[in-house]
C-alpha cells in the first residue's frame, strides 16, 4: 500500500527521516503510521478543498459562458437594430423624394396653368 500523499503539511513532526518533503510516509515505524493517518485526514480535507475549488472553477466557467452568450445576443441585437435603422432611413428618404417629386410636379403644373391663363388672356 502506498503511503506517500503529496500534501505539504507545515508541521515539522511530519517530516520524513531523510528531511525530504513534509507529509510523506517513507519510514515504516509506528510513529510514521500515525503521521500517515494524520496525513490521510489532512489529505481528505485537502481533496474536499480541491473539489470545492473545481466546483468554483466550473461555476466561473459557466459564468464566462453566460457572459459570452449574452455578448453574442447583444451583438445580434445590435446588428438587427442597425438593419432596422437602415431600412427606416431608406424608407424616410424614399418618402421625402416622392413628396418632393409630387410637390415639384404640382409646382410645374401650376406654373404651366398660370402661363397658359396669362397667354390666353392677352
Amino acid at each position: 500500500m502506498l503511503c506517500f500523499i503529496p500534501v505539504v503539511i507545515r508541521s515539522s513532526s511530519f517530516s520524513n527521516s531523510s528531511g525530504g518533503i513534509s507529509g510523506g510516509c517513507s519510514s515504516r515505524s509506528s510513529s510514521s503510521s500515525s503521521s500517515c493517518s494524520s496525513s490521510s485526514s489532512s489529505s481528505s480535507s485537502s481533496s474536499s478543498k480541491r473539489r470545492k475549488r473545481s466546483t468554483s472553477s466550473s461555476d466561473s466557467l459557466v459564468s464566462v459562458e453566460i457572459v459570452v452568450l449574452v455578448l453574442g445576443i447583444v451583438k445580434v441585437a445590435a446588428a438587427v437594430v442597425e438593419v432596422v435603422v437602415v431600412i427606416v432611413v431608406v424608407v424616410v428618404v424614399a418618402v421625402v423624394v416622392v413628396v418632393v417629386g409630387i410637390v415639384a410636379v404640382v409646382v410645374v403644373v401650376v406654373v404651366v396653368v398660370v402661363v397658359v391663363v396669362v397667354v390666353v388672356n392677352d
